[in-house]
């Protein structure tokens, strides 16, 4: 009788464990995060149910509880598991790591659908829009920086890297902070903040190139196993894990323009870009006013073209500027500036006198000549100096020994300009040239550049507008 009554409790006690083992995933699932609800829908995690009948369930179990070969996939656990982490990281996961036995063969929208049925499962509720398997950060930001990018060529540069990287870095959430990214040796990851990594007060990443030039020294394996392309695919996929947007021109592993591609400059876009002078207009012509009504001619006909390597080419053979025509009071404008060494030249490089300089606050109601504009001159002899077009004078301070040093006769020179509350100031590779303290003439204006007689080129030229 005893014995009945043993086997009658033990009985009970199982019953009772089962009861609440099938309860518990209603109440765990209560608790996952909002953001998973509506992200998917009915139809779509009919078709992972069958993916998975195909691919995952050896491992994970009809039940989706996992076992000894793996973990669950859906239910209490799985839920329990990811719930505090972005469901972006889950796909990722899934699309780099899954199937087990053959990793990252399924097509994104098979892995999507997989994650669907997973959600499903875990009782979480179904929407009106399929979920699309979305690594990026919320489309990428364009205040992030411009787009080098689209979105075809990252899903090509994850699955490269996954490939040929995985075995030794992540793209995964980092989950560290700007400082721990910085004092570590190697970074546990390459998503977001890993780009703006400072390393012993340097700046590692400035552009592109330099993250391409990280990426010649692998995979560790042999260096020569993937494509130059292939390595700007997988660029491609860490800048877009480092919040960058996609646009509709795919990254080319050309050094020159990756170069020109700026990596920690928020708020910055390019004003020439590199191809056409679309975002550009001009006034070619001594003492011509642009047409209508003035001799200017306002197409750059062969005077200025575009070389290969996104640089604008100045010819030079008349006076006159080109300007952005988007009026600007606080602004920073960064570009290169370089001489073109004249055949046979024979001296002190120094005095070297070829023109041009950079236009400021041109004002629209007289554009005949150079304008009324401050110009800060880009002459190798006083590079930096000011001078006040067509109206009255202002107040300014020059510096022409900080630019006897700073100044790189026929090489590129970094130029910086800073427009701030009605002080300008100008560098030269870092050196400040030039201080203008007031200038009540000239109000909000274009900001342009000289066509002044001599063969000058310019690059990886970029604003910021407050």
């Amino acid at each position: 009788m005893k014995a009945v009554s043993l086997r009658v409790a033990v009985v009970a006690a199982l019953l009772a464990c089962v009861s609440a083992l099938a309860l518990t995933p209603v109440s765990a699932q209560q608790s996952a995060k909002a953001e998973w609800d509506g992200v998917y829908t009915d139809a779509q995690a009919a078709r992972g149910a069958k993916v998975y009948q195909q691919h995952c369930v050896f491992c994970h179990g009809k039940d989706l509880a996992g076992g000894n070969l793996a973990p669950a996939a859906g239910g209490p656990a799985f839920v329990a598991k990811w719930q505090s982490r972005p469901l972006r990281e889950l796909f990722g996961y899934v699309q780099a790591r899954m199937p087990y036995h053959n990793p990252n063969t399924l097509t994104r929208q098979a892995n999507a659908d997989v994650v669907a049925y997973m959600l499903q499962y875990s009782k979480v509720s179904a929407g009106a829009k399929e979920f699309a398997g979305d690594l990026s950060l919320k489309g990428g930001d364009p205040k992030r920086g411009e787009a080098f990018f689209t979105e075809a060529q990252a899903e090509r540069g994850r699955q490269a890297f996954n490939r040929n990287c995985g075995l030794c870095h992540t793209t995964n959430d980092a989950k560290l902070t700007q400082k721990q990214v910085d004092e570590a040796p190697l970074p546990s990851s390459f998503a977001a903040p890993f780009l703006g990594r400072i390393y012993y007060g340097k700046m590692l990443y400035p552009t592109v190139y330099h993250l391409y030039t990280k990426m010649q020294s692998m995979p560790a394996f042999g260096n020569e196993s993937i494509s130059n392309n292939t390595r700007a695919d997988i660029i491609a996929h860490i800048l877009e894990r480092n919040g960058f947007p996609a646009g509709n021109t795919e990254l080319k592993p050309d050094l020159e323009l990756m170069g020109q591609m700026m990596l920690n400059e928020q708020g910055f876009e390019h004003i020439f870009n590199g191809k056409d002078f679309s975002n550009l207009k001009f006034v070619l012509g001594t003492r011509c006013g642009p047409e209508p009504g003035g001799c200017a001619r306002t197409e750059p006909g062969d005077t200025l073209t575009v070389l290969p390597g996104g640089k604008m080419y100045c010819k030079c053979d008349l006076h006159g500027y080109w300007y952005y025509p988007k009026k600007l009071t606080n602004f920073t404008v960064r570009f290169q500036h370089k001489f073109i060494k004249p055949e046979g030249w024979v001296g002190d490089d120094d005095i070297y006198m070829g023109g041009g300089g950079w236009l400021l606050f041109i004002q629209d109601t007289n554009m005949a000549g150079f304008g009324k504009s401050i110009e800060v001159e880009g002459r190798v002899r006083d590079m930096g100096d000011i001078f006040f077009i067509g109206g009255k004078q202002g107040k300014f301070t020059y510096d022409n020994a900080a630019k006897t040093k700073a100044v790189k006769v026929w090489d590129w020179n970094d130029i910086e300009i800073v427009s701030k509350d009605g002080v300008v100031k100008s560098y030269v590779n870092g050196a400040l040239m030039s201080t203008i303290t007031e200038h009540n003439d000239y109000p909000a204006g274009f900001f342009g550049m000289q066509v002044e007689g001599s063969p000058t080129e310019w690059r990886n030229i970029r604003i910021h507008v407050e």
